[in-house]
């Protein structure tokens, strides 16, 4: 039976998709480099989820309203729209396929932007989008933990009123992982940094961003938090989570303009720390090998340039004793966890797919630690390694210290990098 046409109206993908972006559906060589690097793709059954089908899908649904013969006005049928909407959504955006393109297509932009377009159109995990921003509008998290609770990892700190610096903490390392943040406030005190946390802190807006959703929450989360952040006169805003690092980099000014501070990620602090001779390490690491995973928004994401990479092994090996190896795929190129771009949410299933085989990769290497600087990868590795523990981690339980839920005897641990900096101060 032939598949039925529908009237789609795909102004959408006009609003949402750059003139760049819409000539890239063209440069697109079909040569697979994309298919051998994918990682949704190394794991999937269906081997037409790839960057290279879903642009084929999409440059065919522009082309039959306005290709060169758009004038037939040929109707789109529903099937396709389905089937994209369905695929762009099976993807981390990890970007690890821009890397390799011979023309270049950016598809850690393009798919967001697509989900953007579809979600106007009606297609798309529209539930889960609803809830998720449901959730953002009563308490500015995506876990729906009480905003009172937001900040009760401080413990003992207490934030100044005013500093040069702006420690953003996002919501993963308030709520879920929150050695992380208490690692980068020891680490930034002991180096002597000017900086505080904001006590009136929102999320950055990246869960609803990465859904597809453009509704006006985005833009409410993100004018408090620079509203607040401009309250205590910070000159610059170091962020710790990558996503929430790309997003106020290169989201928020989209929706704000030219912001009145800088952003970095905190590892560029501790990297300047280091380098002016301010932190020093005086506890020695006395462990096996340590291997760092290098995030995929920190080493080619998000008009991150080169990258935050070097600064993390700097940091290691400034520490005596550390044996730092690693993973065959390393740097730009290092392989996704399966964490990010709204994967956890829109297709679990093949997030614990990728992060299965991201765990056999580091298992591989024989470290004894896995150093990361992503919050998400920080609760993936320990999720699959907990399967084989006495107590399994369920999605959205906080973590608090970061070998507690492993009490088994797993093949490595996971520690974030501001953590186990801390512990050698």
């Amino acid at each position: 039976m032939e598949a039925q046409a529908v009237t789609v109206d795909l102004q959408p993908l006009f609003e949402e998709l750059t003139p760049l972006q819409l000539v890239e559906l063209d440069a697109c060589v079909h040569c697979g480099e994309c298919v051998k690097w994918c990682p949704a793709t190394a794991v999937e059954d269906d081997l037409k989820n790839t960057p290279m089908d879903k642009i084929a899908i999409l440059r065919n649904l522009v082309q039959r309203r306005h290709g060169p013969l758009g004038f037939l006005k040929r109707g789109l049928h529903d099937e396709d729209i389905q089937r994209l909407a369905e695929e762009v959504y099976r993807c981390t955006a990890c970007g690890r396929c821009g890397v390799v393109c011979p023309v270049g297509i950016n598809c850690q932009e393009l798919w967001p932007a697509v989900r953007g377009a579809l979600v106007k159109m009606g297609y798309g995990p529209l539930e889960k989008i609803r809830e998720t921003q449901g959730i953002m509008e009563r308490v500015h998290n995506p876990f729906d933990f009480p905003q009172s609770d937001r900040n009760r990892w401080f413990g003992d700190f207490r934030p100044k009123d005013r500093a040069e610096i702006v420690f953003f903490v996002g919501c993963e390392l308030a709520y879920r992982v929150t050695p992380m943040a208490e690692g980068a406030v020891k680490v930034f005190s002991a180096g002597g940094a000017d900086f505080t946390v904001s006590r009136d802190e929102w999320c950055c807006g990246y869960p609803l961003y990465a859904l597809g959703n453009r509704s006006d929450e985005i833009r409410l989360e993100i004018e408090h938090n620079i509203e607040a952040i401009k309250k205590l006169g910070a000159k610059r805003v170091a962020a710790s989570c990558p996503c929430c690092y790309g997003m106020l980099k290169n989201r928020w000014p989209d929706y704000a303009g030219e912001l009145p501070f800088e952003v970095v990620h905190v590892l560029n602090i501790a990297d300047e720390l280091l380098q002016s001779g301010k932190l020093r390490f005086t506890k020695p690491y006395a462990g096996g090998p340590i291997v760092y995973h290098d995030p995929c928004y920190l080493s080619r994401g998000w008009g991150a340039g080169e990258g935050v990479i070097e600064e993390p092994r700097r940091l290691l090996r400034a520490i005596e004793g550390v044996e730092l190896i690693e993973l065959p795929e390393n740097r730009r190129l290092s392989l996704c966890p399966g964490s990010g771009g709204g994967i956890r949410r829109a297709a679990p299933e093949l997030s614990e797919k990728m992060a299965a085989r991201f765990v056999e990769e580091v298992k591989k290497t024989g470290a004894e630690l896995l150093i990361t600087s992503c919050p998400a990868v920080y609760e993936r590795a320990n999720h699959i390694l907990s399967m084989t523990a006495e107590h399994k981690v369920e999605e959205g339980e906080p973590w608090g210290v970061d070998d507690r839920a492993i009490t088994a005897h797993p093949p490595f641990k996971v520690m974030d990098i501001m953590d186990f900096a801390a512990r050698h101060l």
